[in-house]
């Protein structure tokens, strides 16, 4: 482990929440990550939606209680969702977990969730970030199971059983991966095929066609 991803995550893991969100505006309108850099992103991370076959991945860094992944919601959503239902694109979340122990706590609930099902788990990790609570951002047990409700599910007591025995390893593991390889700054951050999207509703639209019309030529 090199000594400025020790740094890095060591600054990420421990800054207060209001340099938190001056990084991740900084990050999203200054576009830390090189737009022409392609990352490479474990397939495995986080939470899937969409066709296994699609050839273009949509990978959002995300930590539930980030507000800057809220108010990013309403520009992306309609174009994630118009891709997704044509079966064009792959949506992965990876939550790296990392702005408040109960970003952890809500990682546990989107793991134990994905266990059973995946979609679930995805529209949980939708229903938190359209219906965050304005509480400085910080979600609680209660906004996770009513999420959870709002999402579709309906087995809260086995779910409460498995959160209950889950690690915070996943949070550790992802927030480790998006540091060291993808240089990973603030929440939210868009990639699409490894590439940066930015900050802007209309580079996600643009780089999504670019990878679509390229895919066709492979």
């Amino acid at each position: 482990m090199n000594e400025q991803f020790k740094n890095d995550k060591k600054f990420l893991t421990s800054v207060g929440s209001g340099l938190v969100v001056f990084l991740v505006c900084a990050t999203a309108f200054a576009g830390t990550l090189a737009s022409s850099q392609r990352f490479r992103v474990d397939p495995a991370l986080g939470t899937t939606l969409g066709s296994p076959t699609a050839k273009v991945v949509v990978t959002e860094f995300i930590d539930l209680n980030c507000q800057h992944c809220k108010a990013f919601q309403p520009m992306v959503g309609p174009i994630l969702k118009k891709h997704l239902a044509a079966g064009e694109i792959r949506l992965q979340y990876v939550n790296v977990a990392f702005l408040h122990q109960d970003s952890k706590l809500g990682l546990r609930y989107e793991a134990c969730i994905r266990k059973d099902s995946p979609a679930l788990a995805g529209a949980f990790v939708q229903e938190v970030l359209s219906h965050q609570t304005s509480n400085h951002g910080v979600n609680t047990a209660k906004v996770y199971l009513q999420s959870y409700r709002q999402a579709g599910g309906t087995q809260e007591k086995a779910l409460k059983q498995c959160v209950q025995k889950t690690s915070d390893q996943e949070a550790e593991g992802n927030l480790d991966y998006a540091l060291k390889e993808v240089g990973l700054k603030g929440t939210p951050t868009l990639l699409v095929n490894g590439k940066s999207a930015g900050f802007s509703a209309s580079t996600l639209k643009q780089l999504i066609a670019e990878q679509l019309q390229e895919a066709k030529h492979e």
